[in-house]
């Protein structure tokens, strides 16, 4: 099954606000470089990047990354 153009846009706004881009609070900026940016940048950020890549997804990775696989 196909992604469709809007679900690629919403995952990839998640993506930027989960990686601190544009203009979270500085709060948010500072949560993300502690312990909790280490574990969005492990697990869940690869795992959306994966679901949205271009040509080849491998979703079986996608999902073991989550844990629920």
């Amino acid at each position: 099954m196909a992604i469709s153009k809007k679900e690629r846009q919403v995952i990839e706004n998640v993506l930027d606000r989960l990686k601190g881009n544009g203009n979270a609070a500085p709060s948010v900026k500072e949560a993300l470089t502690g312990d909790c940016g280490v574990y969005l940048s492990t697990w869940i950020i690869p795992a959306l990047e994966i679901l949205i890549g271009e040509g080849h997804r491998d979703l079986d990775l996608a999902v073991s990354l989550t844990g629920k696989g």
